[in-house]
């Protein structure tokens, strides 16, 4: 058993010349697991480049695993509420080393609030506008591929994403007002949705929140009228968003260069697609 109080005696030793005293250190330090960033931080403890560089390396081994025992469970149980939230998160938590949970959920609730404190009415109408008219998130169109752009820190921080990381920014802010807000898998091309009276209404969010009225799009274009209808119809669960959200990213880092990465999320989405296959099949 650890003991956190003597956590930056460990953290010295991870600069001992003794190699196994070195590699004891780490083997304890690991078993901290998802905790060790947060005792740094909260103990205040300044780490060397080379301390910094082993955190930072038992940081991303635990976290690997964090996403692919989320991504198993996830193709296991049935679907609970909160899981689009957690998965996001954990995805971030692996792709940028600074992010963790606190930090995210602190910033989805602040988010929050600063709307609720600018509303005069809440509802999806006006919380589209405030995030994407007021605050200004957009799609990041100079650098579409990177695969930061479904990262919700990043997200979060730099005010641009991808169609899907900016719909489900919205998806999560609106979850936490009870407002029904969905997403709308249109290939090529991820929106978000929700109902005012009897008129469905699209929000592109990569295209600064602009609203598309369903029954205007019949009108305009029977064609892309269906391929909404039968996305909207479909009434995609955490499950679809998440499934789209990995297949970017495998898309994203082969863009990239980043083949070993590329492959690795196809592996995750293999591994949550066996048991979709199963169940659509049963």
């Amino acid at each position: 058993m650890i003991n956190p109080n003597d956590l930056k005696y460990m953290i010295k030793l991870l600069d001992d010349p003794d190699e196994s005293i070195r590699e004891k250190v780490c083997r304890d330090l690991k078993r901290l697991g998802g905790r060790l960033d947060a005792l740094i931080e909260e103990q205040g403890i300044f780490l060397t480049s080379s301390q910094r560089g082993v955190v930072d390396g038992i940081k991303k081994e635990h976290r690997r695993k964090a996403l692919e025992e989320l991504i198993v469970r996830l193709s296991v149980d049935d679907e609970k509420p909160g899981d689009l939230e957690e998965f996001v998160i954990t995805l971030s938590e692996y792709l940028s080393i600074d992010s963790t949970h606190l930090k995210i959920k602190q910033k989805l609730d602040s988010l929050t609030e600063e709307y609720k404190e600018s509303a005069s009415f809440l509802d999806a109408f006006s919380l589209a506008r405030y995030i994407f008219k007021v605050l200004g998130y957009t799609g990041n169109v100079e650098d579409y591929f990177n695969p930061l752009n479904s990262d919700i820190y990043y997200v979060l921080n730099e005010h641009k994403g991808i169609p899907i990381s900016l719909a489900v920014l919205y998806i999560l802010i609106a979850r936490r007002m009870n407002i029904e807000v969905s997403g709308c898998n249109f290939p090529g091309h991820f929106m978000a949705w929700f109902r005012e009276g009897e008129e469905i209404v699209i929000v592109d969010c990569f295209g600064g929140g602009k609203f598309l009225y369903f029954d205007k799009i019949r009108k305009i274009s029977p064609e892309l009228y269906k391929y909404i209808k039968i996305s909207i119809d479909h009434e995609n669960d955490d499950l679809d968003i998440i499934e789209r959200m990995i297949r970017n990213l495998v898309l994203a880092f082969k863009k990239t260069g980043n083949q070993a990465q590329s492959d690795y999320f196809f592996t995750l989405l293999e591994i949550l697609q066996s048991d979709l296959i199963t169940d659509s099949e049963e």
